[in-house]
């Protein structure tokens, strides 16, 4: 008897420890999803004067990577300082009266194809870094001067994390200097670039247009229309200021955010 008290006694003893193993593995902390990573100063925010980013995906062929990135920051730096930006909207005229004349560009269009050989000849990569599986590269002339520090940086690998304390949505005008900034999200880093620079782009000829719709004068009450309003903004120089990039862990997979602050020449 005192035999099959003791065998009891033990299994209660077994029961007992398997259970707080089984709470110790439902209350196991999550993991983290905070990286310090190692940026590079001129990456938070450019200094002043004529530099500009290229991007490209990992590759263990370097010379094409290295290419890619150049090719991107070459294409870049056309589109910023020789670009039209063109709002090609159609509209009914029943809808003129009510229109707020906000424009509403969507098409971006580079100038000047002679500058593309000008600035793929002057161009030279000053520096470069890694961003998870990116190349990124800062390109200038041969003699900039640039913050060559390396910072730890957190990453917040977090769909919802905070913007950066410099992003703002509102633009801003100083003398002959008009300030803008934007984001862009995709799945891919160089997508979520480009993105957030062709909106710092249409919101800044968004600033320079104004009332396209009162070209139109003349409305037909007995007929409503579809009449396309076409117009054009050429641009004045822009130099990228500031940037933040993350990546972020959503429910469909990794994606990137980008947060760009550009400064364009009235």
């Amino acid at each position: 008897m005192k035999t099959a008290y003791l065998l009891i006694i033990v299994l209660i003893l077994l029961l007992t420890g398997c259970a707080a193993q089984e709470r110790e593995i439902v209350i196991e902390e999550p993991e983290s999803r905070t990286r310090i990573m190692e940026i590079p100063a001129w990456f938070l925010e450019l200094p002043a004067g004529d530099y500009v980013i290229g991007i490209s995906k990992l590759s263990f062929m370097n010379l094409e990577m290295e290419m890619a990135a150049f090719q991107n920051a070459v294409v870049s730096y056309c589109r910023n300082h020789s670009s039209y930006i063109v709002n090609n909207q159609a509209i009914r005229e029943s809808e003129i009266l009510m229109a707020s004349g906000e424009a509403r560009f969507r098409v971006i269009v580079s100038s000047e194809p002679q500058m593309l050989q000008a600035a793929s000849e002057k161009l030279v990569k000053l520096d470069s870094f890694w961003f998870y599986d990116n190349y990124i590269g800062l390109y200038g002339w041969a003699d900039a001067a640039f913050d060559k520090r390396r910072l730890g940086i957190e990453i917040i690998e977090e769909p919802d994390a905070a913007e950066p304390e410099w992003y703002s949505a509102e633009l801003r005008r100083n003398e002959d200097k008009l300030t803008a900034a934007a984001a862009g999200i995709s799945f891919d880093a160089i997508s979520a670039w480009a993105k957030a620079q062709d909106a710092v782009r249409i919101r800044l000829a968004e600033y320079l247009e104004t009332d396209v719709s009162g070209s139109v004068y003349h409305i037909n009450e007995m007929e409503d229309r579809l009449i396309t309003l076409e117009t054009t903004k050429r641009m004045g120089a822009m130099n990228l200021k500031r940037c933040y990039m993350r990546r972020y862990l959503g429910s469909g997979g990794p994606g990137y955010t980008v947060y760009l602050q550009m400064e364009m020449q009235l």
